[in-house]
């Protein structure tokens, strides 16, 4: 089961990782708070829910490590 995995996070990679959770965390306890003075928007919920995807993800290995790729095309 083990095989289709990525590598995980390692190094730098891994505290970019853990900060994209915490950052998750404290975005969506802000919203819980803010949601008491108003009716909360869209993305009050949903930008945290992704940020905190991201870094689980790459922490656990179930994506590739992202890298560059590219695009940019000139005339």
């Amino acid at each position: 089961m083990d095989d289709d995995r990525y590598a995980p996070a390692q190094g730098t990679e891994k505290w970019i990782c853990w900060f994209l959770v915490l950052l998750g965390i404290i975005k969506l306890i802000e919203g819980l708070i803010l949601q008491t003075f108003g009716p909360p928007g869209p993305l009050d919920f949903l930008v945290p829910i992704f940020l905190m995807g991201v870094g689980c993800a790459r922490l656990k290995g179930w994506v590739p490590r992202g890298g560059g790729g590219g695009g940019g095309s000139g005339p």
